[in-house]
C-alpha cells in the first residue's frame, strides 16, 4: 500500500519522513511507521518494568526471595512487640501518677466521701447523725423531716473489711479507719486527708 500526504497528496517514500518532501508540513504518522519512537517507547517501558521489580525485591514484593522476606517480617514484629511494651509503661505511668490503688489511699479517698456526705446530711437536717451506727442513715431514711437522701449509694467497709468507725457527741465527730491491724485507737488508724471543717465552710 503507498501512502500520500494529506495536504499536497504526493506519494510517500517507503518508509515515510514526518515532513512531507513536496509541501514540507508535517504528518502525523502512526507509530508503526515511526521505528525510533516505537523502539524509544518500547525502551522506556522497559526501564519502569525493571525498576518495578527493583522496588518489589526491596519492599519484600512478590519478586523477594524467602529468606529475605522472612527476615523482614522479624524485623516487623520486633518493631511491633516494642511498641507494644512503650504503650504499657506509658499506660502505668498514667495510672501512677493518677489514682494510687494502696488501701490507704482508698481508704483516705472514701472516709472523704463520707465525710463529704455527713456534711450534706448535716446541711439538710441541721445535726450530724447520732451515735456509732449514724453512718446508715446517709444511706437509709430514719423518718427525718428534713432528710433528703439517700446521701451514699452504698455503705461499704474499708479496705481492710473493717466498718468505718464513726460517732459524735455534742461537740466533736470521729470519723477513721482502723487501719490494716482493725483495731481501733492504734498507730496504724487512717482518717480523712484533709482537716475537719464546719459545714458552712465546705458547701
Amino acid at each position: 500500500m503507498k501512502l500520500r500526504c494529506p495536504y499536497c497528496k504526493t506519494e510517500l517514500s517507503d518508509p515515510p519522513a514526518a515532513r512531507c518532501p513536496t509541501c514540507n508540513k508535517n504528518m502525523n504518522l502512526p507509530s508503526a511507521l515511526r521505528p525510533k519512537e516505537a523502539r524509544q517507547r518500547k525502551q522506556a517501558l522497559e526501564k519502569i518494568r525493571r525498576d518495578g521489580d527493583r522496588e518489589r525485591r526491596a519492599f519484600g514484593g512478590p519478586d523477594a526471595s524467602p529468606g529475605r522476606k522472612s527476615g523482614r517480617l522479624f524485623f516487623v514484629l520486633i518493631i511491633l512487640a516494642g511498641m507494644g511494651l512503650l504503650l504499657v509503661n506509658q499506660s502505668n505511668r498514667v495510672e501512677k501518677r493518677g489514682t494510687s490503688k494502696a488501701p490507704a489511699d482508698i481508704a483516705k479517698r472514701e472516709l472523704l466521701a463520707l465525710r463529704i456526705a455527713l456534711e450534706e446530711y448535716t446541711r439538710d437536717c441541721g445535726h450530724y447523725p447520732k451515735g456509732t451506727r449514724g453512718l446508715i442513715r446517709l444511706v437509709t431514711d430514719t423518718n427525718t423531716p428534713e432528710w433528703k437522701g439517700p446521701y451514699l449509694v452504698l455503705l461499704k467497709n474499708d479496705p481492710w473489711t473493717t466498718p468505718y468507725q464513726y460517732d459524735t457527741d455534742t461537740t466533736n465527730v470521729t470519723l477513721f479507719s482502723c487501719g490494716p491491724d482493725r483495731i481501733s485507737d492504734s498507730l496504724d488508724d487512717v482518717y480523712p486527708s484533709t482537716n475537719w471543717v464546719d459545714a458552712d465552710r465546705l458547701f
